[in-house]
């Protein structure tokens, strides 16, 4: 038998090899694909993204002047305006058939610096809105050309990776094929080696097989069935009865231990699985569904601050039409009550109708009373009590764990002193924004000299600061917005779904809340802000608070109480 069999290491052998030259060759294509990248993407959105920087660079410099009249911000603005129009003429070179985009690139820059020289050669008291509309037109039309360059890039990218991806099909097409042959006739050859090789061995679990279904299917005797007796089959005989009587065994035990499972140790493991109040009760709705299928059930809540009682399930009518704490004598009473139809003018006066049975029982978390739970419509002699008894306690220990637990995940997320959520939570939130892939921009803020602050008026007067700078954040943004304090006079906000220039907006918004704001306070004091964005600052919550945080540095070394944008990553930076 051994002499016939077909070897099949040597197919395999084959296959592997055939897929580590594949995959060699693949791994080459994609290095080429990769050397050949830079100059057709990642050098002309460097290109931009120093464009955009000195642009904005250009921008904020004659609002600075304005205000410090010094002339380092002039040299800035002159020094960013050749810089952007020096790489606008790179990407004349670097982007073919972009003329008509750089052009109007060089306009818009001409602009710019045209209204620049406006703004900064007006007199004190001129009106400048004309020229602050005409930097904006002339921002936004820098921008659009630079969008049409960066879709030039893009349409160039993707012809070079369709490029790169036929390649990597056809070859991936040549590793699929070799697979499936070599897979095809190594299955062939081990499947002829177990037809050969393995009649005998199917004959005899086929045996087995067969008497162990019929001890399966057979009554529970505790005997195994009989085999046929052969020498060679003895081992595996002794071993297959044994097997059976042992599941014999199992089964008898099984059962004993499914009568003495009780109730309420169900109810428990059920009521481990529910996390919210609601889950508690609706799972002890269908543990009384289970406990007692012919009955009618209800769940009364409480309302802790108002007193209010309300059914739990709206399409079961309630036994009776109690809506306050002070209506229902069962809560007055402290304990289970059961109205009998026999009871007559004993019945609770309450209960909608007096021709059946109900039992009130209640369900307390730290001895107050929570809900009520009413058993409606039984028969007194057939119905047993205990059940009901085990899971008003048993919702009512649910209960209490699970409001336990709220209460500690809200302290723990929570900012003791202003209120707001903590660094744990803005982590949670900024994971699920990176998980879902969706853009957001970060607001960092930091107070001014809050040591000082400290200092000079106390800490008392530092936490007042601190306090009235938290609301003044939370009217800066919207309610779907996180304010967030991160140690010490540090703070962040988390705008989902918005980009720079609502960033800046809020930003600029919490300075002159806070300038109103701060009148009321121990002392005035001022805020520095630094704004990024996802994912123009990057892909994860990492680097778009360290871009958050390098531009407050920025904002602090120009001399604090202003707001300062993130400054844009190139492609390379993003990579990496």
């Amino acid at each position: 038998m051994a002499a016939t069999r077909r070897p099949v290491i040597s197919v395999l052998t084959l296959q592997v090899a055939s897929l580590v030259v594949l995959s060699a060759v693949a791994a080459m294509w994609v290095w080429r694909a990769a050397d050949t990248r830079g100059a057709i993407v990642r050098a002309p959105r460097r290109a931009i993204d120093e464009v955009r920087t000195e642009s904005y660079t250009a921008v904020v410099a004659p609002y600075a002047y304005m205000q410090s009249r010094d002339r380092k911000h002039l040299d800035e603005m002159q020094a960013a305006v050749a810089n952007a129009r020096a790489q606008v003429t790179t990407l004349r070179e670097l982007v073919p058939g972009s003329g008509p985009d750089v052009d109007r690139a060089q306009q818009a820059l001409d602009q710019l610096v045209t209204n620049a020289g406006q703004i900064v050669s007006a007199s004190e008291g001129t009106d400048l809105s004309g020229s602050i509309v005409e930097m904006a037109l002339a921002q936004d039309a820098l921008e659009a050309s630079m969008v049409a360059l960066e879709d030039s890039v893009e349409r160039r990218a993707r012809r070079h990776y369709q490029d790169a991806t036929d390649g990597l099909l056809v070859l991936w097409g040549c590793m699929l094929i070799v697979t499936l042959a070599t897979t095809l006739v190594a299955r062939r050859r081990v499947r002829f080696n177990e037809r050969r090789g393995g009649r005998a061995r199917k004959h005899l679990l086929d045996n087995v097989g067969t008497a162990l279904r019929r001890a399966t299917n057979s009554s529970d005797d505790g005997k195994a069935p009989e085999f046929v007796e052969a020498p060679e089959y003895a081992p595996l005989t002794e071993s297959a009865e044994a097997a059976i009587l042992e599941l014999h065994r199992l089964r008898a035990t099984n059962a004993r231990m499914a009568k003495s499972s009780s109730f309420t140790q169900d109810l428990i493991d059920a009521l481990a699985m529910a996390e919210t109040e609601d889950e508690v009760l609706r799972t002890g709705a269908r543990a009384a569904r289970v406990a007692y299928p012919e009955v009618g059930f209800q769940l009364l809540t409480v309302d802790g601050e108002s007193g209010a009682m309300t059914p739990h399930d709206e399409e079961t009518v309630p036994a009776c039409d109690v809506q306050e704490v002070e209506q229902c004598p069962v809560i007055r009473k402290g304990r289970t009550v059961h109205n009998l139809v026999e009871d007559g003018l004993a019945q609770c006066p309450r209960l909608r109708t007096d021709d059946q049975c109900v039992t009130c029982a209640l369900v307390q978390v730290g001895g107050r009373t929570t809900t009520v739970a009413q058993l409606i419509g039984y028969e007194p002699e057939r119905t047993q009590f205990e059940d009901l008894e085990a899971l008003g306690l048993a919702l009512g220990a649910r209960l209490g764990v699970v409001r336990s637990l709220v209460k500690r995940a809200l302290e723990a997320g929570t900012d003791p002193l202003t209120g707001l959520a903590n660094r744990r939570i803005l982590s949670d939130r900024l994971s699920r924004l990176d998980r879902s892939d969706t853009p957001y921009t970060i607001v960092v803020a930091d107070l001014d000299h809050f040591k000082m602050l400290n200092d000079t008026y106390g800490h008392e007067a530092g936490d007042r600061c601190l306090e009235i700078f938290a609301d003044v954040m939370r009217d800066a943004c919207r309610e779907s917005d996180l304010p967030a304090r991160i140690g010490g006079e540090e703070f962040v906000i988390v705008l989902p779904m918005v980009g720079m220039r609502a960033g800046l907006s809020v930003a600029m918004r919490m300075r002159a809340y806070l300038a109103d704001a701060s009148r009321r306070a121990p002392a005035v004091f001022t805020v520095s802000i630094g704004v990024a964005t996802r994912p123009e600052h990057g892909t994860t919550a990492e680097s778009v608070m360290r871009a958050a945080d390098e531009a407050l540095y920025a904002a602090k070394e120009a001399g604090r109480d202003q707001v300062v944008p993130a400054r844009a990553l190139s492609a390379l930076d993003v990579t990496a």
